[in-house]
C-alpha cells in the first residue's frame, strides 16, 4: 500500500486548497472534485454540499445494517506557504528526505485522513470492512470553522452514528497517542493609534509617542523573569498540579537538544519545570502577530497606529470572561494615557474532555500497544479541536482522538513534515483497526 500511498499522497497535496487566501478559491473546489471522484471510484455514495461556502464532502460507504455506523472526520484544506520561505523548489512540491517526507499540509491535515481512505479502500476491495463508514471532510478548519457547527446542527439527522474517529495534529515522542482533554483559547487584537497621520522623523523622531514603541513596551513586561504571566491575578484558579501528576509528565522523553535541531528553535524559556508540564498544564499568553501598516518598504515616517494580535490559551477552571476582563484591565492601566486603543476579543473555542471509558477507545489501545510494542499516551493537550465538541453535542459522545503526525512534524510551517518510519505503522493500524 506504499506505493499507492504515495502516489495518491503526491496528486492530493498538489492541490494548493489554502483556505486563508481567496486566491486559492478555485484549488479548494479542485481538490473537492478529485477527493469526490477518488470516493465514487471506489463505491461510495458521495453528497458535496456547497450551502456553506465551500464544498463540504460526505462520502458514505454501507456494509450491513447489522453494523455499527462510523463516522471518520477531517479536512482538505492547509495553511498557505511562499517559496521564499522555505527552500529554492515550491514548498508544495513533494520533498523526500533520508528519513522524512516534506510538503505544505502533509500533516495538518491531509495525509492523516488519507491514511483512513486508503485503509477503507483496501478493506474493501478485500471484503474485509466490519463498519458502515461515513467521511466528513471540511475546507475550512484552518481559519475556525465558522461554517461547520452550522453544517452539522443543521444535518444532525442525517447521520445516525455511533462511534467517531479524528485523526488531527501530533503524537508525544513517535510513540502511540490518544487524545483526552483539549484546552480552551481565544484571540485579542489591541490596536492602538497616537496621531492622525503618519510623521516624519525628521521633524517628529524622538518627540512623539510611537506606537510600535507602546506595543513593545506593554507586551515586554507580559511575563516575569520566572516566565510566568504578569496580568494579575492570571493563575488565580488554575487548578494545582499533583506531585504524582508532575511525576508522570517528567517520565515523558524529552531531548531538548532534539528540539533545538529538529525546530530550529535557539532555546526554550524553561525553568525548573519539565516541558509537558508547561506546555499541557499550563495556561499561556503569545503575541502571534505585530503590524504597524508600514512594512512593504523603508519609511522614514513615524506610523501612526500599530496593531498585536494575542492568543490566549487556557486551562482547567480559568474562566475566559474573567481573563478577558483582567486583560482589559491590564491594557487599560498599562498604556499612555490619552492614547486611543481598540480591544478586541475573537475565535473562542470551549474546552473539551473525551469520554475514555468506551469500547472503541479500548479497541484502539489495546491494537495501538501491540504495533508499537509500547504503552499508549493520554495526551492532555496544548492545542483545541472545536470540531469534537460540536460531534459531542449533536452526533455522538463516542470519539477517538488520535493523532498520527510526529512531534517534530512542524505543522502550520513551510517545512511541514511526516517520519518515513511512522507511516508505515499507521497504516498497519486503520488497516487492522477498520477489520472485526
Amino acid at each position: 500500500m506504499i506505493a499507492e500511498y504515495y502516489k495518491l499522497l503526491k496528486e492530493y497535496l498538489w492541490f494548493k486548497s489554502v483556505s486563508t487566501n481567496n486566491n486559492f478559491d478555485q484549488d479548494i473546489k479542485n481538490c473537492s472534485n478529485r477527493l469526490k471522484e477518488l470516493f465514487e471510484q471506489n463505491n461510495f455514495q458521495v453528497e458535496v454540499v456547497n450551502k456553506y461556502w465551500n464544498p463540504i464532502i460526505i462520502a458514505s460507504y454501507f456494509v450491513d445494517n447489522n453494523l455499527e455506523n462510523w463516522l471518520i472526520y477531517g479536512h482538505y484544506d492547509v495553511q498557505n506557504a511562499k517559496q521564499i520561505d522555505w527552500r529554492k523548489e515550491n514548498p508544495f512540491n513533494l520533498y523526500i528526505g533520508k528519513d522524512k517526507v516534506i510538503w505544505r499540509g502533509v500533516v495538518d491535515n491531509k495525509w492523516q485522513t488519507l491514511v483512513h481512505i486508503l485503509s477503507i479502500i483496501k478493506l474493501i476491495k478485500e471484503n474485509k470492512l466490519w463498519y458502515n463508514i461515513t467521511f466528513i471532510l471540511e475546507w475550512e478548519e484552518e481559519i475556525g470553522s465558522p461554517w461547520i457547527m452550522k453544517f452539522i446542527e443543521e444535518n444532525k439527522q442525517k447521520f445516525k452514528i455511533d462511534f467517531i474517529l479524528i485523526s488531527d495534529r501530533s503524537i508525544v515522542k513517535n510513540l502511540p497517542t490518544i487524545g483526552s482533554w483539549f484546552r480552551w483559547w481565544f484571540n485579542a487584537k489591541l490596536e492602538i493609534k497616537t496621531a492622525n497621520t503618519d510623521l516624519h522623523t525628521w521633524i517628529y523622531g524622538g518627540v512623539v509617542l510611537n506606537p510600535i514603541e507602546e506595543l513593545i513596551n506593554l507586551f515586554s513586561k507580559l511575563y516575569d523573569a520566572n516566565n510566568q504571566v504578569t496580568i494579575p491575578y492570571f493563575y488565580y484558579e488554575v487548578e494545582e498540579l499533583s506531585v504524582n501528576q508532575k511525576i508522570l509528565n517528567s517520565k515523558i522523553p524529552f531531548n531538548q537538544k532534539d528540539l533545538n535541531t529538529n525546530l530550529w528553535i535557539s532555546q526554550t524559556k524553561l525553568k525548573d519545570i519539565d516541558f509537558y508540564t508547561k506546555s499541557w498544564w499550563l495556561p499561556c499568553v503569545e503575541i502571534t502577530g505585530f503590524n504597524s501598516w508600514n512594512t512593504e518598504f523603508f519609511k522614514n515616517s513615524i506610523p501612526n497606529t500599530a496593531t498585536a494580535n494575542i492568543n490566549f490559551r487556557l486551562v482547567n477552571n480559568q474562566k475566559c470572561d474573567s481573563i478577558v476582563n483582567l486583560f482589559k484591565e491590564r491594557i487599560k492601566n498599562n498604556l499612555p494615557k490619552n492614547i486611543e486603543y481598540k480591544l478586541s476579543f475573537e475565535q473562542y473555542s470551549k474546552p473539551t474532555k473525551i469520554n475514555l471509558q468506551n469500547k472503541f477507545i479500548d479497541k484502539a489501545e489495546k491494537l495501538l500497544t501491540e504495533i508499537y510494542a509500547n504503552k499508549v499516551n493520554y495526551l492532555r493537550s496544548w492545542w483545541s479541536l472545536p470540531i469534537i465538541d460540536i460531534f459531542q453535542t449533536y452526533i455522538s459522545n463516542n470519539i477517538l482522538s488520535i493523532p498520527l503526525a510526529n512531534e517534530d512534524s512542524n505543522m502550520h510551517w513551510v517545512n511541514e513534515n511526516f517520519d518515513i518510519d511512522l507511516i508505515k505503522k499507521w497504516l498497519e493500524f486503520s488497516y487492522k483497526f477498520f477489520q472485526k
